[in-house]
């Protein structure tokens, strides 16, 4: 998506369209490889489908009222949560007697992150609606 964005050029809408599709295609190939191989929780895999399909609308309604830069932002905090969850899953290779306490920081850390982000995304989309329902009590008192 980033590629999209700053090389080719796409406005951040069309990137998330585009890059939600490729992973889609690419993501039912790993699937039907994996169940072919007998390597797949079919149990699991409908709850997760179950999911993320939820997530799906919502964020297509959230991209409604969340403009290109904030899609931008929430993707490079979602970025830089991992790379530091990971560095603190890497830590213990130094520190192996911290293993259990660096091991929470990443689960809490990238726990944290999510919750900030869905927070972020939840108050600009009730942000966007409430202003678009002002706008449409403004237009229909305007045409009365």
């Amino acid at each position: 998506m980033p590629a999209l964005i700053y090389i080719m050029g796409c406005p951040t809408h069309v990137a998330v369209g585009t890059d939600l599709f490729e992973v889609m295609i690419s993501g039912l190939y790993g699937a039907a490889t994996y169940t072919y191989k007998g390597r797949t929780e079919l149990v699991a895999a409908i709850i997760m489908l179950v999911g993320a399909s939820v997530g799906a609308q919502i964020g297509t309604v959230a991209t409604k009222y969340i403009k290109g830069y904030g899609i931008r932002i929430a993707f490079g905090c979602a970025v830089v949560g991992c790379a530091i969850s990971i560095v603190l899953k890497l830590m213990p290779s130094f520190l192996p007697q911290y293993k259990v306490a660096f091991d929470n920081a990443a689960t809490f850390f990238v726990l944290g992150v999510v919750a900030a982000l869905s927070t972020y995304i939840a108050v600009k989309m009730v942000q966007g609606a409430k202003a678009e329902v002002a706008g449409k009590k403004a237009a229909t008192a305007r045409a009365a």
